[in-house]
């Protein structure tokens, strides 16, 4: 003689199905965000300093730079570190967002500590963006 199991309830199914969906959101989202943390472009054009990234956008006018203290950093050199992350993203290879740090307020771009742009705002501030060119960006700021 054999027996069959109880089916399932409807719920059950639901409960399953949901923390699948949610897993899986969560999974995604993690992927865009490392995916994705890599490709900030800034941009200087009509006066204004724009970065352009997934998340945190910056879009600045060029007479809120503290132009005198623009300059092209080796984090390491400099002995800056970043201590707090207060909004933003904290992955190995990459810092994007609001973190703070040995010289005060940061808003971090950052993939790379070996060359970065470190540009001091009148807002109180300063924003580090990671860039091959850190040297050409200072020189176009300070024009």
């Amino acid at each position: 003689m054999d027996f069959s199991m109880t089916k399932p309830a409807f719920g059950s199914y639901m409960g399953t199905f949901t923390i699948l969906i949610l897993v899986t959101s969560v999974f995604a989202l993690i992927v865009l965000m490392v995916v994705t943390s890599t490709r900030s472009t800034l941009s200087l054009e009509n006066g204004m300093l724009t970065i352009d990234s997934l998340i945190y956008k910056t879009k600045l006018p060029l007479s809120s730079i503290d132009k005198e203290n623009v300059k092209a950093i080796n984090m390491y050199d400099e002995k800056l570190s970043i201590t707090l992350r207060t909004n933003g993203i904290g992955l190995p290879h990459a810092q994007i967002g609001w973190f703070r740090g040995s010289g005060g307020k940061y808003k971090l771009y950052l993939t790379d500590k070996t060359s970065v742009v470190s540009i001091p705002t009148t807002e109180g501030y300063t924003i580090l963006f990671s860039s091959k060119d850190a040297e050409q960006i200072v020189k176009i700021i300070k024009e």
